[in-house]
C-alpha cells in the first residue's frame, strides 16, 4: 500500500489502494441522496482486479468479497445509511475520489506529507492497522529479529512501491505480493516486505513456507470522506467504535487469514 513516488509518506503500498480503493459514494441532490428517509452512499465492491486482496476479491468469491467490503456493508448498517453497491473498472477507480466522483475511499493519513490527509478531507477513527513486516523463510526467525537487519541485504520489494530507509538495503523488484511469497517460500529471497494483511493471506493460500517477523512500518486505515459530508462523520464514527468493541472487525479479518492479533 504504497504511496506515489510524489509524495513523502514512508512505506506503504500506496499502488495497490490506488488501484483497486474500496469507495462510497452519494448522489447529490441538495446534500445527501435519500431512500426512505435515510442517506444513500454508493460504494465499490469489485474492481475487476485482485490486486488488493484480501482487502477486496474479484467477484468470482461473492461469498469473500474483501475485508474492506463486508466492513463498509456493516459499518453502514449500523450508521443507519442505505448502502447501494456498484462495480468500478480498476483503470476508473484509481482516480475517482480525486476527481470528485466518489465521497468515500479506504485510505491510511500515513501514505500523506505530514501524516495528515489535506484539510478539505475528514477521517474517520482507525480501523485497522496496515503494517508492513518482514518475511522470511520458516525456520530464520532468528536472523531477522529488527527491521535494521536488512541493511546491506537483498530484500524483495514490489515494482512501483515506495519503502521507508530504502537505501539502506538492495531492493529486488517482484510484480506481486504472491510472487514474493512464493519466492521467499523457496527460499530464492532470504527477506521480503511486505503488507501483513496480504502477506498472511496469501501465505496461508498457497501453503508457503514463510514467517512473518517485526514491523517495518505502520499506519491506520480509515474512511477518508469528503469534507461537504461532515454530518454522517459522528455516525460512521459510532458504528465503528461499536463493531470493534463487538469483536466483530476482528472476526471479519479472522475470515480472510485465520486467527490474528490485529493490536
Amino acid at each position: 500500500m504504497k504511496a506515489p513516488e510524489t509524495t513523502s509518506r514512508p512505506g506503504w503500498p500506496w499502488k495497490i489502494f490506488k488501484s483497486a480503493l474500496v469507495m462510497l459514494f452519494v448522489t447529490s441532490l441538495g446534500g445527501t441522496a435519500l431512500a426512505q428517509g435515510k442517506p444513500v452512499l454508493r460504494y465499490v465492491v469489485d474492481t475487476g482486479s485482485d490486486a488488493w486482496v484480501p482487502y477486496m476479491t474479484p467477484s468470482t468469491a461473492p461469498d469473500k468479497p474483501g475485508i474492506v467490503v463486508e466492513l463498509s456493508r456493516m459499518i453502514l448498517k449500523r450508521a443507519g445509511i442505505e448502502g447501494r453497491e456498484v462495480p468500478i473498472p480498476e483503470r476508473r477507480a484509481a482516480n475517482a475520489y480525486a476527481n470528485s466522483d466518489v465521497d468515500f475511499e479506504w485510505a491510511s493519513p500515513a501514505w500523506f506529507p505530514g501524516n495528515e490527509f489535506p484539510e478539505t478531507d475528514l477521517a474517520s477513527v482507525p480501523v485497522l492497522p496496515v503494517r508492513e513486516v518482514l518475511m522470511f523463510p520458516k525456520g530464520d526467525k532468528q536472523r531477522w529479529l529488527m527491521p535494521q537487519l536488512i541493511q546491506g541485504h537483498k530484500v524483495g520489494t514490489i515494482r512501483g512501491y515506495t519503502y521507508r530507509n530504502s537505501i539502506t538495503f538492495k531492493r529486488f523488484d517482484v510484480s506481486n505480493e504472491i510472487d514474493l511469497v512464493r519466492m521467499v517460500g523457496a527460499r530464492q529471497l532470504p527477506v521480503a516486505i511486505i503488507g501483513e494483511l496480504p502477506g498472511r493471506y496469501w501465505a496461508r493460500a498457497l501453503n508457503a513456507k514463510v514467517g512473518f517477523g517485526p514491523v517495518h512500518s505502520e499506519g491506520s486505515l480509515v474512511i477518508r470522506l469528503q469534507g461537504r459530508f461532515r454530518k454522517l462523520l459522528p455516525r460512521i464514527n459510532d458504528a465503528i467504535l461499536a463493531l470493534q468493541s463487538e469483536g466483530e472487525v476482528n472476526r471479519i479479518v479472522a475470515k480472510y487469514i485465520g486467527g490474528f492479533d490485529l493490536n
